[in-house]
Formats: C-alpha cells, sequence, structure tokens
C-alpha cells in the first residue's frame, strides 16, 4: 500500500524541520522549495524563459538566479508572481512524481506500506490537496514564527510580503486532516509527528 502524506503550514513555522523528523521516522519526503530550485538550475528550460523575462540581471556571477531580486520584482508585482508560477509549478509537480516513482521502486521489497511526504507550502492553493491521501499542517504562534523569520534577516517588510502571498494558516489548519503545533521542544515535535504518521499509516 502506498500512500502520500501533504505536509504544509505558514512560512517559517517549522515544514524543514518536520521533514529531518520524518527521515529519523523512515519517512522519505519530497520538499517543493528544494524542487524549485532544481527547475531554475543555470540553462534548464525555467532558467531561460526566467532570463529573457527579465534580464540578465537577474543573474548572479555563477549565472544562478539571484533569488532575492527576483522576489522584489514578484512580490510586488502580482502578474509577475502569476507568470513566473505558471512557468516553474508544472515542472516541480512533474519532478515532484519523478523523485516519488523513485521512492516506490526502491522501497524495501515487501513492504507492505510505504509512506511519502510530500512537502508543499502551497499546497492548498495550488490544489496539490488532491493528490495525497492526507494533509498535515504544521503551524505555531505569530511571535514565533516572526521570530524564525527574522533569523533569516528578512526586513519586516520582506515578512509581511511572504506572509501576505499564502493564505492565513488558520485557513490551512481548518482545511487539513491533522495539524501540529510547532511551538514547543523538538521532542514534543517528534511525538506529535510520530503520533500522527502512526494515523496517517492506518
Amino acid at each position: 500500500m502506498i500512500k502520500i502524506i501533504g505536509i504544509t503550514g505558514g512560512i517559517g513555522m517549522g515544514k524543514t524541520e518536520t521533514a529531518i523528523q520524518l527521515a529519523s521516522l523512515g519517512i522519505q519526503s519530497i520538499d517543493s522549495d528544494d524542487l524549485s530550485r532544481k527547475v531554475v538550475e543555470p540553462e534548464t528550460n525555467a532558467w531561460r524563459v526566467i532570463v529573457q523575462r527579465f534580464g540578465r540581471e537577474c543573474l548572479n556571477e555563477d549565472q544562478t538566479l539571484n533569488r532575492p531580486y527576483i522576489a522584489d520584482i514578484i512580490f510586488t508585482t502580482p502578474s509577475e508572481k502569476s507568470w513566473i508560477e505558471s512557468i516553474i509549478h508544472p515542472e516541480i509537480r512533474e519532478l515532484r512524481q519523478i523523485e516519488t516513482n523513485r521512492i516506490i521502486q526502491t522501497a524495501a521489497k515487501g513492504s507492505k506500506r510505504i509512506l511519502v511526504a510530500w512537502i508543499v507550502p502551497l499546497l492548498f492553493e495550488n490544489q496539490v490537496n488532491q493528490e495525497v491521501e492526507s494533509v498535515i499542517c504544521v503551524a505555531c504562534s505569530r511571535t514565533n514564527q516572526i521570530k524564525r523569520l527574522s533569523s533569516r534577516n528578512w526586513s519586516e517588510n520582506e515578512m509581511t510580503r511572504r506572509i501576505k502571498s499564502q493564505w492565513p494558516v488558520e485557513k490551512k489548519m481548518q482545511l487539513s486532516d491533522f495539524v501540529i503545533w510547532n511551538d514547543f521542544s523538538l521532542d514534543i515535535l517528534q511525538r506529535q509527528l510520530s503520533l500522527t504518521v502512526h494515523e496517517c499509516s492506518l
């Protein structure tokens, strides 16, 4: 039996740490943020289209995309955000399926249950919830969210723009099958995950 679990939540609320803890439980995860970087590596199709759109000013010296430069464009111009998403999201979806198939094919023979976690910040926004068996929302207080985002050296304005670019976490919590509240210790996060993954595997 193969089950795909969707992991979502607000920005800076602990999805990356959740992936680390899932690995300790023997569950492989596929992070959409990682895939978004892969699909725009130098000389890929998406990279070429983006450079053609924004000019070579959007490149670093090593020819990778200057993500802060592009973020400043797309988070201030909704039409540009929609355009770039129309370019990279289909490629992310295709690569995610390739990675999922690879995990399934390399799983231990005879495994009765195979769980794969998809970490997708925009899971509901992009209707990816329709492709998974269960959805787990990782959430925390606004205070802790801001504290974690501040550690990324983002300005207050940048944090606000990025938070507003996603659905409110309260809405994601309501639509999810399970909610993990990540305001406490790592040990409590681990326990919540262990119990929730058990429920997802039934």
